[in-house]
């Protein structure tokens, strides 16, 4: 008799449950300040099926090797190869041209004595060099080049490239960051940030290998300090301890410009010394000819600070640094706040102005535009993907293009929705379900490069 009161008690809580389940409104109960859920009848029926990432990455090289056997060298299978991948590049007007006034400088470049830039601005998600390390090792593998590259006085965020020291009468002037940064009326240069020097500053450059990095980044033999002169008189002295080399270089004329040293042999550490009054835009530590990649992350921001830099002096700026290509990595910080059709028209709207204004400023350079990953969170009960994420994608992907931008998808390059749980369950992702790990970041700029070279793959066949 008591195990069947057991038993009934036990049917009549399912049965309580199960009504709860067809009853309870989906939106929540708001009870204060708070919002109670309680899971569908659907979701308690219906089994998740895991997203398996070693999966699907090998079924996609699977595919890819599938196209490669079925056709031959042809224009077919080129067309298959950049466009049957999550991988793919969405270009304007699908236009397969898109790359090749950019590939074409690159090539040249080396023979010509150049050093093209190639600037990775994005969000905190390519902080301490993540995904731009590993593109940087494989286009400098393929063009030539090497060094850390551009390198600010002293950083906002850890910077894994080099290590950098400062000291002396300087100021830290920012476009973005919290109320707590100065401001300077959009006198900044093409890092978002200068350093404002008003007298005597000293600083030092140690190149430094991070875990997977390429061994080119720890070579240096051409140095470029990038300013703008706000004084009578602004001077900076290099010095190569190792290579018993000290030099000099003073100006007295305005605006944005930059002092340039060639080293007959490899520096292992630098040191400067700067005085005057002028703001400090950058130094370009860079290695012989071809293509420096230059990794620029601004914590917080969603990519509309670029209109508050003075045009003339980022077109300046832009100018004299040879850009070629710039890569805006951005969405992330926007996806918890946008709701909402309007919310995301006009986000994609600022963007859209941004990517013109950029344009306007570097008109030589190919522009490509990076979307957000996968991101989770537990708004519905349970870790599942921002549910307007994927429309956010899609718009941000029509905007790039109307604009005359590539657009590269994170979040379909690492597998779509609900995908960042396996990510951060397999250590690739942290516990935030939004930051890729070192592991995470070095897949993703794997594949970024890999999309790269498969369109350089393109443009060499049409050139035969």
């Amino acid at each position: 008799m008591r195990s069947l009161k057991i038993f009934l008690f036990i049917l009549a809580t399912i049965a309580l449950l199960a009504l709860i389940c067809l009853f309870f409104p989906k939106e929540g109960v708001r009870v204060g300040g708070i919002t109670l859920r309680f899971p569908s009848f659907e979701q308690i029926m219906t089994r998740e099926e895991k997203f398996d990432i070693d999966a699907f990455l090998s079924d996609e090289q699977r595919r890819q090797d599938s196209i490669a056997r079925v056709m031959s060298d042809s224009t077919n299978y080129y067309m298959a190869m950049l466009t049957d991948s999550s991988t793919r590049f969405y270009l304007p007007n699908d236009d397969s041209a898109f790359f090749d006034s950019m590939f074409a400088t690159m090539e040249t470049a080396q023979g010509q004595g150049r050093t093209v830039r190639v600037l990775h601005y994005g969000d905190s998600q390519i902080e301490m060099d993540h995904m731009t390390g590993r593109l940087r090792a494989v286009l400098q593998n393929q063009f030539g080049g090497g060094g850390p590259g551009l390198l600010p006085l002293t950083s906002f965020t850890p910077v894994t490239a080099a290590q950098i020291w400062a000291q002396g009468s300087y100021e830290k002037l920012s476009s973005f960051g919290d109320s707590t940064v100065s401001r300077s009326s959009g006198n900044y240069g093409p890092m978002m940030q200068c350093c404002r020097i008003v007298g005597g500053v000293s600083a030092g450059v140690k190149p430094a290998a991070h875990r997977d990095s390429n061994d080119r980044i720890l070579l240096i033999d051409h140095v470029r300090v990038l300013f703008n002169n706000r004084g009578a008189s602004f001077e900076a002295s290099l010095a190569v301890p190792s290579a018993g080399f000290s030099n000099s270089q003073s100006t007295s004329a305005e605006g944005v410009q930059h002092f340039d040293w060639k080293l007959d042999t490899c520096a292992d550490r630098l040191k400067l010394s700067y005085n005057g009054n002028a703001d400090f835009y950058g130094l370009m530590a860079d290695y012989g000819h071809g293509v420096a990649v230059d990794n620029i992350p601004m914590r917080g921001c969603s990519g509309h600070q670029f209109k508050g830099i003075k045009a003339e002096l980022l077109t300046s700026a832009y100018e004299q640094m040879d850009v070629v290509l710039i890569i805006l990595q951005f969405g992330g910080n926007s996806v918890p706040y946008i709701r909402g059709e309007k919310a995301l028209e006009r986000y994609c709207k600022e963007l859209g102005e941004q990517i013109d204004y950029l344009h306007d400023c570097c008109p030589e350079a190919t522009i490509l535009f990076i979307g957000p990953s996968d991101m989770t969170s537990t708004g519905e009960g349970t870790w599942q993907t921002y549910s307007f994420l994927p429309n956010i994608v899609e718009e941000l992907r029509q905007m790039a293009n109307q604009h005359g931008a590539a657009y590269w998808s994170i979040y379909d390059a690492m597998g779509g929705w609900n995908s960042m749980k396996t990510w951060v369950e397999n250590g690739y992702a942290g516990k935030d379900y939004m930051h890729f790990t070192q592991k995470g970041a070095d897949i993703m700029g794997d594949r970024l490069a890999e999309a790269f070279m498969k369109q350089y793959s393109y443009y060499r066949f049409r050139r035969k």
